[in-house]
């Protein structure tokens, strides 16, 4: 989404986590008429991002989402692409701005220019990947690092140490890393070990943070009883270590509540667990969206 007008605008940007996100995806596979796209299922597991931001949106400013186009509980496939050939998509973005001297907000829609894609049936290596993880269970676990069934975990890493080669191996890869990030502490310590001897997991992530900066051995902690904004948690830490921590705007919906006292660099490593790292900049550090 880009303000390509003259002036910026007081906006609220559009919420992505619920089970029906504000930004609606329509997918045509006739060519004619275009269907809601429904995951059904929350796209992102156990992180809080309910905490709608108003900010200033600038001329020549972009905003930018991470939307998942795959699981669907609306059909028995678990898949929103069933069958091969061209499906047509467009996006319609809900826009909350408000007029100059305004408090109340109005809802202008956005429709994008419509986008073919091509889906391809597998052949090869990846026809013997797909025979072996073509269920809706693994749909969704592809879709959101999320499942309660171990043996989808030990399909998954069965099937990466297998096809090497396959088309599906960073996605597969993916959802093993967002399942080790969502689930951590209570990872059963055989699973840990398995998913750790193949590069998965933060390991020792907080020892190799920025390890030229000793001002992030120092321990701080935050109390919260409840969840609130984390850039307001980046500020307290910022006042107790005396070290700048900024939150990217496009994580400005991220909500944490009480962190134990620890060192700061174990912290900082905590609070990029889920598909954000941390960039140092000329004043201190960034929590930025993961490429």
């Amino acid at each position: 989404m880009k303000n390509i007008g003259p002036a910026a605008i007081r906006a609220q940007k559009a919420l992505v986590w619920y089970t029906e996100p504000e930004i609606k995806v329509l997918i045509s596979s006739d060519g004619r008429t275009f269907d809601n796209y429904e995951c059904g299922a929350f796209a992102v597991f156990g992180i809080p991002d309910t905490q709608r931001q108003t900010r200033l949106f600038k001329p020549n400013e972009s905003w930018y989402y991470d939307l998942t186009v795959h699981y669907t509980l609306r059909r028995p496939s678990g898949l929103a692409l069933e069958q091969a050939g061209i499906y047509l998509v467009r996006v319609v973005y809900p826009l909350l701005w408000f007029p100059p001297g305004n408090q109340y907000s109005q809802r202008t829609e956005f429709r994008s220019s419509v986008v073919s894609v091509h889906v391809r049936a597998p052949t090869g290596v990846d026809k013997e990947v797909w025979v072996s993880i073509n269920d809706a269970e693994f749909a969704r676990f592809v879709h959101s690092g999320f499942t309660r069934n171990p043996q989808t975990v030990a399909k998954a890493i069965a099937a990466l140490q297998r096809f090497t080669t396959s088309t599906y191996h960073p996605h597969i890869r993916r959802a093993l890393e967002d399942y080790y990030d969502l689930k951590n502490s209570r990872l059963d310590p055989d699973e840990r070990r398995q998913l750790e001897s193949l590069g998965i997991g933060r390991g020792d992530i907080g020892e190799q943070l920025f390890p030229d900066d000793r001002r992030l051995d120092r321990e701080v902690a935050f109390a919260s009883p409840e969840y609130v904004p984390l850039e307001r948690a980046l500020i307290d830490l910022t006042r107790q270590s005396g070290v700048l921590l900024k939150l990217h705007p496009d994580l400005s919906n991220r909500r944490v509540k009480s962190l134990r006292a620890q060192p700061l660099r174990q912290l900082m490593a905590t609070l990029s667990v889920y598909r954000s790292s941390w960039r140092r900049d000329a004043e201190g550090y960034v929590l930025v969206p993961a490429k």
